[in-house]
């Protein structure tokens, strides 16, 4: 029993190094990346963050899916006249450019 007390307690240790570690080359950015896009922020904060995606099927429904993608195609069709109207206004713009 303490024997396996012993092991959980190493194991826990060498998961804290490895944790340690792990940060520490996280860290460690080269002075070009960290120019071009910035510092990364702290990757224990977003491990924090993470939530469980939704699997294929959990709680769609499906029928309001469809009537969405019904009333965007609505949408798209009574603003094509619009956009013909303007295609002029655009074409204009292309050939100053």
């Amino acid at each position: 029993m303490e024997f396996e007390e012993s092991v959980k307690k190493e194991e826990q240790i060498e998961e804290k190094e490895q944790h340690i570690e792990q940060k520490e080359q996280d860290q460690k950015v080269d002075r070009f990346t960290e120019l071009m896009f910035g510092r990364r922020p702290n990757m224990e904060r977003k491990e924090h963050e993470i939530k469980p995606e939704n699997t294929v099927g959990d709680d769609v429904n499906y029928f309001t899916i469809m009537e969405q993608i019904g009333d965007i195609m609505n949408s798209i069709d009574k603003l094509k006249p619009v956009l013909k109207e303007f295609s002029p206004i655009i074409d204009y713009i292309k050939k100053k450019i």
